[in-house]
């Protein structure tokens, strides 16, 4: 990925991946402000249009400089926005990317962040040239530890106290994933 670097439009049968930006922020809004979804992927909630507005512009930033990726979801059929998947940093030294994913709660069960998924995985091994892909999340989490075995990831290992939630510090389990032709 360099820096001039069109930015990629990913469709799955259901889906469309494409640019987060600030006009997905209002729907965006819904997840990011939400305590029992931000507690799930470790942050705490967001009360302001401007602090969703700075995560999407970082992500803005990590594009143009190789070292991260932001995707809106959408429905093919109606352009809904749905959620968010990520390449929350890159490091194309190591060949290495973590994912982040957020659903609309009314969204989770139906099999669109497992699409999402494999689309940001298939891109990061074909595209962006990774062989390790990473995730982080909450050993509560257990329909995010179940997706991401289902993708064929391995956890690694726990991080003691390394996520802040409300003020608290837990756990996270960490899970990878290697290029799938040399596992």
């Amino acid at each position: 990925m360099s820096a001039d670097s069109p930015f990629p439009i990913l469709q799955t049968k259901r889906l469309v991946l494409h640019q987060l930006t600030t006009s997905d922020s209002k729907s965006w809004s819904r997840n990011l402000s939400n305590h029992e979804i931000t507690g799930l992927i470790g942050m705490d909630p967001l009360e302001t249009a401007e602090e969703i507005e700075e995560i999407i512009d970082s992500f803005a930033d990590r594009f143009r400089e190789g070292t991260g990726i932001a995707w809106a979801i959408t429905l093919k059929a109606t352009s809904e926005f749905i959620g968010t998947c990520s390449y929350e940093s890159i490091n194309e030294e190591k060949q290495v990317g973590e994912i982040g994913y957020d659903l609309l709660r009314e969204y989770w069960g139906l099999g669109f962040m497992t699409e999402a998924l494999k689309a940001i995985i298939d891109y990061g091994f074909e595209q962006l040239g990774l062989k390790r892909i990473e995730a982080n999340t909450d050993p509560a989490n257990a329909a995010s530890r179940s997706l991401l075995e289902r993708l064929g990831f391995n956890a690694e290992g726990t991080f003691r106290e390394s996520a802040s939630f409300a003020g608290e510090f837990g756990d996270d389990i960490h899970y990878a994933l290697r290029r799938r032709n040399e596992i």
